[in-house]
């Protein structure tokens, strides 16, 4: 945050990305969604000190470099109160409204030309290319009918407290929640940013868009990265062939949630050269974890219809009620997709810390069932959240007939299709028993 010869005090914001949780309609493929003041607010400049101004989603093309990236920053300057408000200043047309002499601007583009603004301007390319995957991928709510059947997990159960090491009764898989740093926070963008690259931004590549999957650095991690090229998934495991990079997570993380989705598990190595972090490998910089070879993802896509896994649908479900929460107003502190881990989500609540176990079901059935094993997973989240709740999810493809007879088939939950979502909230624990 720049103080300039003046005085005033200036900061950059990327609080306007709006992430809907992959349950909203009208946004384009390649496109993500973010606030604008609304027409109620007026035209700009707006009130410094106003306390809120009414605001409305649009949507937009992902941004492909920092450029472009700077459409979607806000510049906030800090009123009389401490606290920084919005005149309707954006990155890229910055100052419009603000009126600044000559020592304020050249000490402002001097600020603008660190190489910390260069890495939360990448930042904000990889975060507006992760919401325009959400954004994309489900829309409305539909009720659904019919029979009963069995929604038992296959694998082994793991339970999960943020902060600290995974709890679980023996002879039961671990997955070791790790604390990231700052450098490796600096290498997992660049890896991110290097894959993004590999997309041709020339318009004439539909059948070869990217879609993020996992571009967050938040632990637990079982990969790094993931994404989608038609219907194929692809997880990164990012290493330093130096070995002097802490890296979380473990090859056998990625192995496993490759295989429950059956995708490709990718190691991408890494080194630092100069102070930035640049691939090792050619190409996407991607080579298979198994076998060793070079992988090109695009060349490995196609247009054969491919079923979503079980996890995958469970992953979507959790997305599907993180977005929720957040547009609730809640504040998600960490998240995970496997279905082999409870809980699935950890937020605070109005007394703290509180977690979800996520399970998910496809059309015809209309509600998961409840965890035989809740009491378990309840004393092992006691020391950090002792409030817990369960989200049963549905998710059926938009393009089902939705006939609760069943005489016409439900349309398979097809990779890359759009879906819709029945999920009627939270309840609290502890479940009536499973009958």
């Amino acid at each position: 945050m720049p103080v300039l010869p003046s005085g005033r005090e200036f900061a950059v914001s990327r609080h306007a990305l709006f992430d809907p949780g992959g349950n909203w309609a009208g946004c384009p493929d390649g496109h993500f969604l973010y606030w604008v003041a609304a027409p109620e607010a007026g035209p700009a400049p707006f009130d410094l000190d106003s306390e809120e101004i009414m605001q409305i989603a649009e949507h937009a093309a992902a941004p492909k470099d920092r450029d472009e990236a700077k459409r979607f920053v806000r510049v906030m300057e800090k009123r009389s109160d401490g606290q920084f408000g919005w005149r309707g200043e954006w990155l890229d047309r910055f100052p419009r409204f603000s009126a600044l002499d000559a020592a304020d601007l050249a000490a402002w583009n001097a600020w603008l030309a660190r190489l910390e603004m260069d890495r939360f301007l990448d930042e904000v390319v990889l975060e507006c290319a992760r919401l325009a995957a959400v954004s994309g991928r489900a829309q409305g709510t539909i009720a659904t009918t019919g029979h009963e059947e069995s929604n038992e997990q296959g694998g082994v159960r793991v339970y999960w407290v943020p902060g600290g090491s995974l709890e679980r009764p023996t002879g039961r898989r671990e997955i070791g929640v790790d604390e990231v740093s700052e450098e490796f926070t600096h290498c997992w963008n660049a890896a991110g940013l290097h894959i993004q690259s590999r997309i041709p931004s020339d318009g004439q590549a539909d059948a070869e868009r990217l879609y993020w999957l996992k571009v967050t650095c938040d632990p637990p991690f079982l990969e790094h990265l993931s994404f989608r090229i038609r219907n194929q998934l692809f997880f990164v495991r990012i290493e330093d062939v130096d070995g002097a990079l802490a890296v979380p997570g473990s090859k056998d993380g990625l192995l496993s949630i490759a295989e429950g989705c059956e995708g490709h598990p990718c190691l991408m190595p890494m080194r630092l050269r100069d102070g930035a972090w640049m691939p090792v490998a050619g190409g996407w910089g991607l080579i298979d974890l198994r076998s060793g070879a070079p992988i090109d993802p695009a060349a490995l896509a196609s247009d054969e219809r491919i079923e979503m896994t079980d996890w995958e649908v469970h992953d979507f479900a959790v997305r599907a009620v993180v977005g929720r929460l957040e547009r609730d107003g809640k504040q998600v502190t960490a998240w995970q997709g496997s279905p082999r881990i409870d809980p699935s989500i950890w937020f605070i609540g109005d007394s703290g810390p509180e977690w979800v176990v996520v399970r998910a079901v496809r059309y015809l059935k209309a509600q998961a069932d409840r965890p035989a094993d809740w009491q378990q997973t309840a004393a092992l989240c006691a020391r950090l959240g002792t409030v817990g709740h369960f989200a049963s999810v549905g998710v059926a493809n938009s393009n089902d007939a939705f006939d609760p007879s069943g005489k016409i088939p439900p349309e398979p939950l097809w990779r890359g299709d759009r879906f819709a979502v029945r999920f009627d909230g939270l309840v609290v624990g502890p479940p009536q028993p499973v009958q």
